[in-house]
């Protein structure tokens, strides 16, 4: 029995579906100031936590004023003033501050505190990617590749993803090993795929760990080896990728005992190296 990909009915639109643009604001700092929202703590607690986000955020900013004013766009953008936070971010953004570019490029891709604007929300992820952010590239690259505010352009698009993938982001990654797999902006080129699908799951992944499984499944780009194949579908299996589940069953049915049992030690080996997401 054939082991079948994620990718097996409509390789990219799926490949977008586990990696679409990012539509988040810096979303571990956002995380943090939705706790505090929600938590129902004492107000020196609230104080405490306040601080240390500014830290974080100080962290990511040039200076002391810089960061007291990305917080304040940060602050409303957490709260639902869209409007005050896509002002305050145009102006840290117009001043080439990195992440309010990536911010108002969000805001204008969905609407936010302004009207929906793709040709804006390229511009603005441009002018980020331009900087080296790596989600912008990304985001930039999915403008091109699908034809959101920019015409469609399919070196652009391999472009900038690659761009985000070199700086190691697994959902470029990801996208990259579909690309190569399925022959999408660019010549099919099967070891191309598993190098990028590799570098994906590696970092936890689980879409490139179970398109990984099936390369091995199938020896498509790599020698064919149902142990490493047993190995990653596993991974994505017991992280909860539901195509995984079904192809680590059809693939056990293919392994003799002595495959299935150095797949097991295999995979245990897999789960205390690589990270789960």
């Amino acid at each position: 029995m054939a082991v079948a990909p994620v990718s097996i009915n409509d390789p990219f639109g799926l490949a977008l579906q586990s990696g679409k643009r990012f539509s988040t604001i810096v979303a571990c700092v956002l995380n943090l100031i939705t706790e505090i929202g929600r938590s129902r703590i004492c107000r020196g607690a609230i104080f405490q936590m306040k601080r240390s986000l500014f830290v974080i955020v100080l962290f990511f900013c040039s200076s002391t004023a810089l960061a007291a004013d990305f917080y304040t766009a940060l602050t409303a953008y957490s709260q639902g003033d869209f409007r005050t936070a896509f002002d305050e971010f145009k102006i840290l953004a117009e001043e080439g501050e990195i992440n309010s570019q990536f911010a108002i490029a969000i805001m204008y891709d969905e609407g936010q505190g302004v009207s929906q604007d793709h040709a804006q929300a390229a511009h603005w992820y441009r002018k980020a990617a331009e900087q080296g952010h790596r989600k912008a590239q990304y985001n930039l690259a999915f403008a091109y590749d699908k034809g959101e505010g920019v015409e469609q352009d399919s070196a652009e698009a391999i472009k900038w993803y690659r761009k985000a993938a070199d700086q190691g982001l697994p959902e470029a990654q990801f996208t990259l090993g579909v690309q190569y797999d399925e022959g999408i902006n660019t010549t099919p080129d099967l070891s191309e795929a598993v190098k990028w699908y590799r570098l994906a799951a590696e970092q936890g992944h689980l879409d490139a760990q179970n398109n990984l499984g099936f390369m091995y499944a199938q020896g498509r780009g790599v020698p064919l080896d149902r142990v490493q194949a047993y190995a990653w579908l596993n991974m994505a299996a017991e992280g909860g990728n539901e195509a995984a589940k079904t192809n680590r069953v059809l693939i056990k049915d293919e392994m003799t005992p002595d495959e299935l049992e150095e797949g097991n030690k295999r995979a245990s080996e897999f789960a205390e190296k690589y990270p789960k997401k």
